[in-house]
C-alpha cells in the first residue's frame, strides 16, 4: 500500500530487476547496487535519447 503510493507520488521512477530478493536481505549487497547502476544507466540513456530527438 505505502510503496504504490510512493510510486504514484515519484517524478521520476527507476525501477530495477530485484524482486528476487528478500525485502530485508542485506547479506549480498553488490548484485543489488549493480543492478541500480544497471537500471540508472537505461534511464538517463533513455532522457538523453528523448532530448535529442
Amino acid at each position: 500500500m505505502i510503496r504504490q503510493k510512493l510510486m504514484t507520488a515519484a517524478e521520476i521512477l527507476i525501477q530495477s530487476k530485484v524482486d528476487h530478493y528478500p525485502w530485508l536481505d542485506c547479506t549480498h549487497p553488490e548484485p543489488l547496487i549493480e543492478e541500480g547502476h544497471r537500471a540508472a544507466n537505461l534511464f538517463v540513456a533513455k532522457i538523453e535519447s528523448n532530448r535529442a530527438a
